[in-house]
């Protein structure tokens, strides 16, 4: 009896595709049997629709041969929006699934249907998914915030044995060596810039325009801030946010919005040749770019939003609004700009005495 894992999968342009990915060939270089059921699509042994309905019934029909079942979850996945047939429909759906064979099953909770730190109220369907979300084996979240916050919402207890955190970059591997010199050259960039990054989907949540309008109120000469990344969606809202953005760093030469989907090995790249990692998140659960960015070594530049505060590595800053963010940046020039003139000195004084011997 083998693993069965429920996601998105390559060669969908998905977040969380790729995590599910990366989560099989860890599992499999673990020495287990992996199989993945995926959306059509999706590059699973098994493929139909999640959001029709008729989803758990289809995994119903095919758990009881796989000793686990790992279901990657967001509600994007699950409900179909405009469809209050189908979401309930999957709701009972996903009870009945847990009363069979829940023992067996972990969900791995990328998103739910609230926000991290917000103050909705369960609605009645929410009332029904309490029921199944208790009966799951095991519930694995990102961070405490996370968990917290899932709990408080469904009314459950945290402590609970079956909530785990599984830190997001569990699974995942460095495609590149954290080499920042190295990454830059292959990319071209400039050796002795102060480089800030946002790399990943372009969409309106991701606040990539605070940073730009931040970096209009540092003009220190060595700030360089790259957006780099594709707009996932055929969504009209989102491509006019990246014309939005494309508008901004037109303002500025040290900014740069650079449009494309990146290989694995591309991404990490970029990750490794940049001196932070900006997530400037307006809102979000947990980031697999500030996980990749944490594999990396590489510091963070972050919001507050959901449990971005537990992905942090040392250097790191957080901010709430732009007039920190402006103070952050401020501080990390100074602190080069103080870091180059040591160097100057150092090599200064290490000609002077060369001169004098």
């Amino acid at each position: 009896m083998s693993t069965l894992i429920v996601s998105s999968f390559p060669p969908q342009a998905c977040g969380i595709a790729k995590y599910a990915e990366q989560q099989a060939v860890f599992l499999r270089r673990q020495g287990m049997a992996v199989e993945v059921f995926s959306p059509p699509g999706g590059g699973g042994d098994w493929r139909a629709p999640f959001d029709d309905g008729l989803f758990p019934w289809r995994l119903l029909r095919l758990g009881w041969a796989y000793r686990q079942l790992m279901i990657h979850f967001t509600p994007a996945f699950y409900f179909r929006p405009g469809s209050a047939w189908a979401r309930w429909a999957t709701s009972l759906g996903f009870l009945i699934l847990m009363l069979a064979l829940g023992r067996r099953i972990t969900i791995l909770i990328h998103e739910t249907e609230f926000r991290v730190g917000g103050d909705g109220r369960p609605g009645w369907r929410a009332r029904l998914d309490r029921w199944w979300w208790r009966l799951a084996g095991r519930l694995a979240f990102h961070s405490g915030a996370e968990r917290d916050a899932f709990a408080r919402y469904y009314r459950l207890d945290p402590t609970r044995r079956t909530c785990e955190i599984w830190p997001h970059d569990q699974f995942m591997t460095a495609h590149c060596p954290p080499d920042r010199e190295a990454a830059r050259r292959r990319l071209q960039l400039e050796p002795e810039a102060l480089l800030l990054l946002s790399i990943g989907f372009i969409q309106p949540h991701k606040g990539f325009e605070r940073v730009l309008t931040a970096m209009g109120r540092v003009r220190d000469p060595r700030l360089r801030y790259k957006v780099v990344g594709s707009v996932r969606l055929a969504w009209d809202v989102a491509h006019a946010y990246a014309r939005g953005l494309h508008e901004l760093a037109e303002a500025d030469a040290r900014c740069e919005i650079l449009e494309g989907y990146l290989s694995d090995e591309l991404f990490d790249l970029w990750l490794a040749a940049a001196d932070y990692i900006v997530v400037p998140y307006h809102e979000i659960w947990s980031s697999g770019v500030a996980a990749r960015a944490r594999l990396l070594g590489r510091p963070l530049i972050a919001t507050r939003a959901g449990g971005l505060a537990e992905q942090l590595v040392p250097g790191s800053f957080l901010f709430e609004d732009e007039e920190e963010l402006v103070k952050i940046l401020e501080k990390i020039a100074a602190v080069q700009s103080r870091d180059e003139s040591a160097e100057q000195d150092i090599g200064g004084a290490a000609r002077d005495a060369g001169s004098a011997a």
